[in-house]
């Protein structure tokens, strides 16, 4: 028999964090259903960049509750993975261990970003850096945490299938940073190796170091 991660002293927890994503979702849309539309035909096309995205602050509401969303389902694929994969003795609460990593995770790397595009003045370039950064990676994680659900509800959340679903999410994200760099130096003078530069400092290194600190 395959081993399921699920226990059930977890059951009723995940239950209410998927529940609590899935009311974001129906929240948002209920909302301003053409916005939530608009969010997703962005992969494709320039509709939600014409209407919203100008004019959208990082602290705007919308974002809030989708980057809050995305935090959740990110938290739960790594408090899955930190139990499967890390070689620390123990956790007592293994979701709250994966919040809190996650959330000192990005924030150290976002404040190191802000400080280098304030020491080189590029505070303009970061702002739509970053706000298109929100934007896709909430395009990458809403699938994924659906489909985390459907795994999870079905008892099919086992060590194999985490697996492949954590590639894929990180697949997706690679996607979806390059497409952000793409348009970035489409209307920014950027070199080739100012784009390297970036990649290793501020996406590989600081997920190697993530590895580092979980002994995996």
């Amino acid at each position: 028999m395959i081993e399921l991660i699920r226990e059930p002293y977890q059951s009723n927890w995940v239950l209410l964090l998927f529940f609590g994503a899935i009311f974001i979702y129906v929240f948002l849309h209920n909302s301003d259903s053409r916005r939530f539309v608009y969010f997703f035909r962005s992969i494709y096309n320039k509709q939600y960049q014409i209407n919203y995205g100008r004019h959208t602050k990082i602290s705007d509401l919308f974002n809030v509750l989708f980057s809050f969303a995305s935090i959740l389902s990110a938290s739960f694929l790594l408090s899955s993975f930190m139990k499967h994969c890390s070689t620390a003795p123990y956790f007592d609460y293994l979701y709250l261990d994966a919040l809190v990593i996650l959330l000192f995770f990005i924030g150290m790397k976002w404040l190191a970003i802000f400080l280098f595009s304030f020491l080189f003045k590029q505070q303009k370039i970061f702002i739509e850096f970053s706000s298109l950064s929100l934007r896709y990676t909430n395009l990458v994680f809403t699938p994924i945490s659906i489909v985390s659900m459907y795994l999870y509800l079905i008892d099919w959340f086992s060590h194999s299938h985490l697996s492949i679903l954590l590639s894929v999410t990180l697949a997706f994200l690679v996607a979806a940073k390059i497409k952000v760099l793409v348009r970035i130096t489409a209307v920014n003078s950027f070199e080739f190796s100012h784009i390297i530069l970036y990649l290793c400092t501020f996406e590989i290194a600081p997920f190697l170091w993530l590895l580092i600190a979980l002994n995996c």
